[in-house]
């Protein structure tokens, strides 16, 4: 059985001394990662030029009413931060953001939060 077992390991050690000196061995081991690389450099590129085009999206609105939070929205990147709620309203009816989130100051009992988007200058809630 020991010697069975010792000719399987010379043999399978042999066969893949053989197949990994192959010339088909090495040429697909650097080949894929080669390929890999260019697919990725082509998506890179194509995203780039699409968003190239793109306008950059506005800042989402958001106004803290609650003071028992432990953040401050000045910090959050992407948000732009409101003392009133009527703030945030004025500048949604402007277009200098698409929406506005009003955190109340019961947040943290009632869980909601009030969601003001517009839609051709007009303010919508939900």
């Amino acid at each position: 059985m020991r010697e069975t077992l010792h000719e399987t390991r010379l043999i399978f050690a042999e066969e893949l001394r053989r197949f990994t000196r192959g010339k088909g061995y090495i040429i697909l081991t650097l080949a894929v990662p080669t390929i890999l690389l260019v697919v990725m450099g082509v998506i890179f590129l194509v995203r780039t030029v699409s968003a190239g085009g793109k306008q950059e999206q506005p800042p989402i609105g958001i106004v803290v009413l609650s003071n028992d939070l432990s953040f401050a929205p000045d910090e959050l990147q992407g948000f732009l931060a409101f003392d009133g709620r009527q703030e945030g309203i004025d500048a949604l009816a402007k277009g200098s953001v698409n929406e506005v989130f009003v955190i109340p100051e019961d947040y943290l009992t009632t869980g909601r939060v009030e969601w003001l988007h517009g839609t051709d200058g007009r303010v919508q809630r939900r």
